[in-house]
């Protein structure tokens, strides 16, 4: 059985090797591969930082509107403390276009306290 190159690095969301899902999920976003949205946003609770910030970087790519409220929900989580992975999915959030900055920066200021607020802040009010 021939499986296309999309195909494999679907597959490769799977993989045990977290390096490798990462890849593959990055590559997926930057070919348009719509397709892989289910398996990327459940890559939003991935237990690897790294394989949760190219799903989120995927999904900003695919601009796809499925990801919208799983994207809020992921940057709503309490268990998600990481600054680099809340800025992805911030980014991801608009590049989809379902949030304005300056919106999204209002929002973020009522939900948001302590290092989170003030790292996904800094970041939004440097994009506008």
């Amino acid at each position: 059985m021939f499986l296309s190159n999309r195909d494999r690095l679907i597959r490769a969301l799977s993989s045990k090797d977290r390096e490798s899902r990462a890849e593959a999920a990055r590559k997926l976003g930057d070919l348009g591969a719509k397709e892989a949205v289910p398996q990327l946003i459940l890559l939003l609770k991935d237990e690897s930082m790294l394989v949760r910030e190219m799903a989120a970087y995927a999904l900003g790519r695919l601009k796809d509107s499925s990801a919208i409220q799983p994207l809020i929900d992921a940057l709503h989580s309490k268990e998600e403390n990481n600054e680099f992975v809340l800025r992805q999915f911030t980014s991801a959030l608009i590049e989809i276009g379902y949030l304005s900055i300056h919106y999204l920066i209002a929002a973020l200021k009522e939900i948001m306290t302590g290092n989170c607020e003030k790292h996904v802040l800094g970041y939004l009010t440097n994009l506008e």
